[in-house]
């Protein structure tokens, strides 16, 4: 056997197996080192054909901005010429008109005019020579001259605020250093005329300057309705007393002064007796202002104000109210306030929801507040839902409470009634009126919600997820182009179909193609919250396209911000609503407010407004409403 043989060591199958194994991993290695540089030449690529279509999607809206402004201001430029075109042909007509009527008048109508321009000359030279005999002398000049330069430098109120609240005060010593030796009348800037009384005088060169009053009438008032009062009205002169006068006259100015005058309470008892009229119906001597409600129109409007408005808890308000004078619980203030609200309900809300329904665009929305309810015969606070209609148009608002419900039941009698467009975020409810079943109905998707899921999304992928948002932002900003140009919806509706790069149906075309190629591909590469937001907006967007059939209507809604600010208020002050009762009170004061809100109406004023219609009778309820009436 030779020395090879005797070395020789037969392979058996559990070395074969190692030998394999590892030959196997040195593979894998290699195999994965491969596919790593591979995947980093294809990312690179992806990268630089993302950042050529960028710029290529860039150069391209900012081409087409251009050429629309051009467009724009060219026919601005042919608008203007063609005003002047008509000015000229009515300047033109104007001077025949002028010709023609100067062929009639006579001779003696001539002569008449030269008489009376005659006279005007001689009154223009009379007012010459007062103009002359009224010139200021070289020295009343030279004071003016050096009193408007002192003017340049005096100390504006705020710097004289400030140095009047530091802690070092200006001796007299350091006040001498800063006069320039002119006269106070000279406008020294140290001079504080206020201190001066009414009678004195300041002299320049040896003759007096008579310093003008001011007149607080030329001030912005800080009140509605600033009273003037005369001198007679308040002061009777002394015996042998006599006013300082000044030119011939008082020597008078005006004064501002601010009174508070503190509210106060009565309470009478009115003795009530039935009369029987002549047609045999029973009256009563004195009636209600609000069956059962002991307040008046002040106190009403004041309570439900402090309430619903400003966000009081009765606890608070029942104290500012015994401060007052009045005394009162919390529990007698809130049945009060809620047999109000419950009767402005009662008379009011048919009125309100047939306004409301004459309306061709709604925004909708929902959102929950803690409501006080019994279950299983434990009374606890319980999430509920109110849902909020908005008449943008109309400037109408209208809260729902539907026993707390957020399903589709509650909001379906509403909108089965409304023929239009109406916006709402991506919740399940609305989607029954996206088919074919609900031709009078057309839903349009709430762009603001669709950007709010790219915003969640930027942890994942800032550079996909800021693209979607500068899109989205681009069409934002063209509609504030097209509200700052104040267009009506039809003008609007045809700038937005424009077959242009940069137009919001070119802007929505590439959102669109983004979204479906995700959606094509299963989302791949992407994170949980970048696909929760691609597959939301994706979804949303046939709805979206809305816009594009229709000028009036908006790519936003934040209706659901204007609700939570009410129900947010009142958490936030310990005013969890305590019954459905409540709720439905709570939803109609919303109502109001918000609809007064729109109109630039004191909410306040109107409570007061309307607890006096409804009190007479005789007007008409859709009159009364906010947008239609007139306080």
């Amino acid at each position: 056997m030779s020395e090879k043989s005797a070395n020789f060591v037969p392979v058996n199958d559990q070395n074969l197996i190692a030998v394999l194994q590892a030959k196997i991993a040195q593979l894998t290695v290699e195999l994965a080192d491969a596919e790593r540089k591979n995947n980093s030449d294809e990312q690179v690529a992806r990268m630089e054909e993302f950042y050529r279509k960028q710029r290529e999607d860039d150069k391209a809206y900012y081409e087409q901005r251009l050429e629309s402004e051009r467009l724009r201001h060219k026919e601005e430029v042919e608008a203007l010429r063609q005003d002047v075109r008509e000015l000229k042909q009515q300047h033109r007509d104007e001077m025949r008109q002028l010709r023609e009527e100067s062929k009639r008048i006579s001779a003696e109508q001539i002569e008449e005019y030269r008489r009376q321009m005659q006279m005007l000359n001689e009154r223009l030279a009379v007012l010459d020579n007062l103009a002359k005999a009224r010139e200021l002398t070289a020295e009343e000049q030279k004071a003016l001259a050096r009193f408007r330069q002192s003017q340049k430098y005096k100390r504006s109120a705020e710097q004289r605020n400030l140095l009047n609240r530091r802690e070092k005060e200006v001796t007299r010593e350091e006040e001498k250093d800063g006069w320039d030796g002119s006269s106070p009348g000279a406008g020294n800037p140290s001079d504080n005329t206020a201190d001066i009384p009414a009678d004195a005088h300041a002299k320049t060169n040896g003759k007096k300057t008579i310093r003008q009053r001011k007149d607080c009438r030329k001030n912005v008032p800080y009140t509605d309705k600033p009273l003037y009062v005369k001198l007679e009205d308040y002061y009777t002169l002394p015996f042998g007393a006599k006013f300082v006068m000044r030119n011939g006259k008082i020597d008078t100015w005006q004064m501002r002064e601010l009174v508070r005058i503190p509210e106060h309470y009565e309470e009478r008892f009115y003795t009530v007796a039935r009369v029987r009229t002549m047609d045999g119906e029973l009256i009563s001597t004195r009636k209600r202002q609000i069956p059962g409600c002991c307040f008046d129109t002040n106190l009403i409007a004041y309570t439900l104000g402090e309430h619903f408005v400003y966000n009081k808890p009765y606890r608070q308000i029942c104290i500012q109210l015994k401060d007052l004078g009045l005394n009162m619980n919390d529990s007698t203030l809130g049945r009060q306030i809620h047999m109000v609200v419950r009767y402005f309900r009662k008379h009011m809300s048919d009125a309100w929801e047939t306004i409301l329904k004459t309306a061709n665009y709604w925004m909708i929305d929902e959102t929950p507040g803690l409501v006080g309810c019994e279950k299983d015969g434990i009374r606890s606070y319980f999430k509920r839902y109110f849902w909020g209609i908005k008449a943008k148009a109309l400037k109408l608002c209208w809260f729902l409470y539907e026993n707390g419900s957020r399903g589709l039941k509650a909001i379906k009698p509403f909108l089965d009634q409304f023929i239009g467009f109406f916006t709402t975020d991506g919740y399940v409810v609305y989607k029954a009126y996206d088919g074919k079943d609900t031709p009078n109905q057309i839903r349009s998707a709430c762009l603001t919600h669709i950007r709010r899921g790219f915003v969640d999304s930027m942890e994942e992928n800032r550079e996909l997820s800021y693209w979607f948002i500068d899109m989205i932002g681009r069409l934002f900003g063209l509609e504030y182009e097209y509200k700052k140009r104040n267009l009506s919806p039809e003008r609007r509706l045809k700038e937005r179909n424009r077959d242009t790069a940069g137009s919001t149906k070119s802007l929505m075309e590439n959102i669109w193609h983004r979204l479906k190629e995700f959606h094509d591909s299963g989302y791949k590469g992407c994170g949980q919250l970048m696909t929760k937001a691609l597959r939301y907006a994706y979804n949303e967007w046939k709805a979206m396209e809305t816009v594009l059939k229709n000028g009036a209507v908006e790519l936003s809604n934040n209706l659901a911000e204007q609700m939570m600010r009410h129900i947010k208020q009142n958490l936030k002050n310990s005013m969890n609503i305590g019954s459905e009762e409540a709720a439905l009170d709570n939803a109609f004061m919303y109502s109001l407010i918000e609809s007064c809100r729109m109109n630039n109406i004191s909410p306040v004023d109107y409570v007061r407004h309307l607890t006096a219609e409804l009190a007479d009778g005789k007007s008409n309820k859709q009159q009364i409403l906010p947008c239609f009436c007139k306080i």
